[in-house]
C-alpha cells in the first residue's frame, strides 16, 4: 500500500494550524530581529494565492519572481505553489538579455515583484506588485 506524498503546501498548513502562533520567519532589519507567526505567514500565502487565480495563473503555470529576500517572498512562493503555478526566479542583476532569455523560454507571461525591486518593463511580462493584506509582513 503506497501512501501519496504531501505537498509543500499541505505540509505548511498542517503546520500552521498546529501551530498558529510558533513564529514561521525570522528576518531582521537594521540588527533588530522580527518574526512572523504561521498563522500571518497563512493569511499571507492565501491572499497572495487568491491574487493569482483572480488573474488566471493556475495549474502549471510559470509565475516570474523578482524579489529579495524577506517574509513577503516567502508567501509569494506559497502562493505561487498554492495555485498550482510554479516560481521561475529572475535576479533583477542579471544582464537584460539573460532576463529576456529565461522568461522567453519558461513562457512566463506573469510575475510577481515585490516594492524593493524595479520592475524590468521590457521584459514583456505583466508585472504584479505582491498583493499585502492589512498587516503589512515585516511592518513590525
Amino acid at each position: 500500500m503506497s501512501r501519496r506524498l504531501q505537498t509543500i503546501v499541505e505540509i505548511f498548513v498542517a503546520t500552521a494550524q498546529k501551530y498558529p502562533d510558533h513564529i514561521a520567519v525570522k528576518y531582521c532589519i537594521d540588527n533588530d530581529w522580527h518574526g512572523i507567526t504561521y498563522a500571518e505567514l497563512l493569511v499571507e500565502a492565501r491572499h497572495t494565492a487568491a491574487y493569482l487565480a483572480s488573474i488566471g495563473v493556475g495549474s502549471g503555470d510559470p509565475v516570474i519572481l523578482m524579489s529579495q529576500r524577506s517574509p513577503q517572498l516567502c508567501s509569494n512562493l506559497l502562493g505561487i505553489l498554492w495555485v498550482g503555478a510554479h516560481y521561475v526566479f529572475v535576479d533583477g542583476n542579471y544582464p537584460l538579455e539573460r532576463q529576456q532569455f529565461i522568461c522567453s523560454e519558461v513562457g512566463a507571461t506573469v510575475g510577481l515583484c515585490d516594492s524593493t525591486i524595479p520592475t524590468a518593463n521590457n521584459l514583456n511580462i505583466q508585472w504584479h506588485s505582491t498583493p499585502i493584506t492589512e498587516k503589512s509582513l515585516g511592518s513590525d
